[in-house]
């Protein structure tokens, strides 16, 4: 019961999460492809926001599909349902994956802005940064091959009554259907099931423990920078009021204000992908 429960509650809140997403992102990939706004930074945060945009969007069927008001079996378990949900956990992960991707190369572009500010055009121009959101975009589907392999559509064979659900193995009016679920593949069962143990190592630590290290050691070494910075900043207004000196200063303090709202993201992210990493991991 309090399963039921909790599969109720989740799938409106889901459901909430879902629009106000989705209409956030469209907001923010608004704002972000201004010609104004233009910048190799909000370049990457459009790649990301698409990429969310796309997660949350397809979310929302398979939200009303699997949480909301029940349908009977036959309903849900038809081969329409079963292909769409097949897609959902293959879509969602490609495109969670190309999140995290991007996610990496902020980081790692913001750090090349902050600690090598002089090699940051050069190194982190718009048409790199175009090429590796385009990697990201090209290489994450490819990641996910495993799990493309290893579930596939199986049919099965249930007794429902005139209802369309389970009936009782006594039934008089209970009939034969087949329904469609998504299952493990012959090739994820066989060897031990040695695909899926590819997959889950592929999902926790190519997906999630290799991004969140390299995230942690850049937002050390983004926190590192900023302090140096301000210890920079402050020599520079201690020692010169000129006119130059200020805009100097206000230029680094604006780089500052950035750079600390992008390292609240990246630890957000860390938050939540580290602990699937280290599950995913020990479930193998």
């Amino acid at each position: 019961p309090h399963l039921a429960g909790y599969r109720q509650v989740h799938g409106y809140v889901s459901l909430l999460v879902c629009v106000f997403g989705s209409v956030a992102n469209v907001l923010n990939i608004a704002v972000l492809t201004r010609r104004e706004m233009s910048s190799p930074t909000n370049a990457i945060l459009t790649g990301l926001a698409v990429a969310d945009l796309l997660v949350m969007l397809e979310y929302i069927p398979f939200a009303c599909h699997m949480y909301l008001p029940q349908r009977p079996k036959r309903e849900r378990y038809s081969y329409g349902w079963a292909l769409f949900v097949l897609l959902h956990a293959q879509v969602s992960q490609v495109c969670h994956t190309i999140s995290i991707w991007l996610t990496v190369t902020l980081a790692v572009w913001r750090y090349i802005a902050v600690a090598y500010p002089q090699r940051n055009r050069e190194w982190c121009g718009m048409q790199r940064t175009i090429a590796a959101i385009a990697c990201g975009y090209i290489f994450c589907p490819l990641l996910c091959v495993p799990l493309y392999l290893a579930f596939e559509i199986e049919p099965k064979i249930a007794f429902l009554d005139v209802d369309g659900n389970d009936a009782l193995p006594n039934s008089t009016t209970g009939y034969n259907m087949t329904l469609y679920v998504v299952d493990l593949s012959e090739m994820g069962k066989a060897d031990n099931n040695l695909l899926m143990d590819v997959n889950f190592w592929v999902y926790s630590v190519v997906i999630k423990i290799i991004p969140c290290v390299a995230r942690t050691v850049l937002s050390l070494r983004l926190i590192c920078a900023l302090l140096d910075t301000k210890r920079r900043r402050e020599k520079l207004t201690s020692g010169s009021g000129s006119r130059k000196s200020t805009r100097l200063a206000e230029k680094e303090r604006q780089t500052d204000r950035t750079t600390k709202m992008l390292l609240a993201v990246l630890l957000l992210f860390l938050l939540t992908e580290f602990p699937q990493g280290i599950l995913g991991m020990l479930s193998v």
